[in-house]
């Protein structure tokens, strides 16, 4: 089998080909023994297409998928080419070149474009590149030998092969972004996909082992409540997948938007958790008297942390989105604007009010505007204090007990 080191040296070649470049008909995003992250470009509608790889074991057996929202007829040829490669178990002795090549000819294919082609010298060199299996040492030291000797050649070779046309100045812009989404937010998309997959793998895992324990130490009846018991646990992990896949794709959607590229706001996953968001909220409406005092509030000698936002909790559980989540203020401490403890007071975050056609980003504007509106102030007496979690919960329920019993109340037209 190839060595570890002639697959790093594959993926070097291709990164050498296809840099990261901005609007460029295709480029590698990273490549590492790993995973492999590339775009290929769709000149017709100017939108970037994901081709992703996760490799199982090297050299070639790997996983093909891709994780921009494509449009049904391009996400069909994806899916038949996926599909291809990721069944036929004789795509194992083709290089990770070659199999990418065969998606690349696909989508020229569909798109009716001739001007991305792989250059035949690399298709060649990858071909050679797989050798007969030998599991002696020596073959190994020797492999590594004759690497480092095809790295030098296959580097000045590289440089002489590209035409003039495909030579690229020095000035050339990186990739900013991956289908209208940062390459960094990309990569934490990225990161959180193979969490997921992990996770649900385990969550599975353990259900199995679970049943069969029940299997073995039940009677009848008692299998009988353990199986009504399964079932709800069930229905419970498919809406947990169901909230997990809501939120990558709200996440993905707020990554792409314009109020968040603008700096309008920012999102952290705490813990590096799906299911909890911070928020930083860095502007507001310019006639509310909250934008007055987050502008003087950076300018107060009393800020001593130099805070410049607004920080916000989303805290979402396994029923989103047909549950809302828990929103509140952890600092600066806020008085009025329906702000009580860190809690909010609004309709719409209770059972009752939230509907689950909201989106988080949508959701979030109306709490601004809602701040904004009733008259939100910052206490400058208080500016280095939070929040606590414990009192925004007390706070909370409080409110949707009282309101429970009383109604909301609902504002004139005229106000909005």
């Amino acid at each position: 089998m190839r060595s570890l080191q002639s697959l790093k040296e594959e993926l070097r070649v291709l990164e050498q080909h296809f840099p990261k470049r901005l609007n460029a008909p295709f480029s590698i995003i990273n490549a590492t023994v790993d995973d492999i992250t590339s775009t290929y470009r769709d000149s017709i509608n100017q939108r970037s297409i994901s081709i992703c790889c996760k490799i199982l074991e090297v050299p070639n057996k790997c996983l093909w998928y891709t994780e921009s929202d494509n449009s049904d007829d391009v996400q069909e040829q994806l899916t038949l080419v996926f599909d291809e490669l990721n069944s036929n178990s004789s795509n194992e002795t083709r290089s990770v070149t070659l199999q990418l090549e065969s998606i690349i000819e696909r989508l020229n294919t569909f798109f009716n474009a001739s001007n991305l082609l792989l250059p035949s010298h690399l298709i060649t060199n990858s071909t050679n590149r797989i050798e007969p299996e030998d599991s002696g040492v020596d073959q190994e030291e020797e492999d590594d030998d004759d690497d480092e000797t095809e790295q030098h050649q296959n580097h000045d070779h590289d440089q002489c092969s590209l035409d003039d046309d495909e030579k690229l100045p020095q000035t050339e812009q990186l990739v900013e972004d991956v289908d209208g989404i940062s390459l960094e937010n990309w990569q934490l998309l990225q990161s959180l996909k193979y969490k997921r997959i992990n996770e649900a793998a385990q969550r599975n895992h353990e259900k199995i082992y679970s049943n069969n324990n029940n299997n073995n130490h039940s009677n009848s009846n008692t299998s009988a409540r353990k199986e009504s018991a399964s079932s709800s646990s069930s229905s419970v992990l498919t809406s947990s997948v169901q909230a997990t896949d809501r939120l990558m794709k709200e996440l993905r959607e707020i990554f792409r938007s314009q109020a968040y590229k603008k700096g309008d706001f920012t999102i952290e996953l705490v813990d590096e958790s799906l299911y909890e968001w911070n928020v930083k909220l860095f502007h507001v409406d310019k006639d509310s008297k909250l934008y007055v005092d987050l502008e003087e509030m950076k300018t107060s000698e009393k800020n001593l942390d130099k805070l410049d936002h607004i920080l916000l909790s989303f805290t979402f559980n396994d029923n989103y989105p047909f549950a809302p989540p828990f929103v509140r203020v952890i600092r600066p401490i806020i008085t009025g604007g329906h702000v009580y403890s860190g809690a909010i007071c609004m309709e719409l975050l209770t059972r009752q009010g939230w509907s689950s056609a909201y989106s988080v980003e949508s959701l979030l504007f109306q709490i601004v505007a809602t701040l904004c509106k009733a008259g939100a102030r910052i206490d400058f007496n208080s500016l280095n204090e939070t929040f606590s979690l414990q009192r925004a919960q007390q706070a909370f329920r409080h409110i949707t007990s009282v309101h429970e019993k009383s109604g909301w109340y609902t504002a004139p037209k005229a106000d909005g």
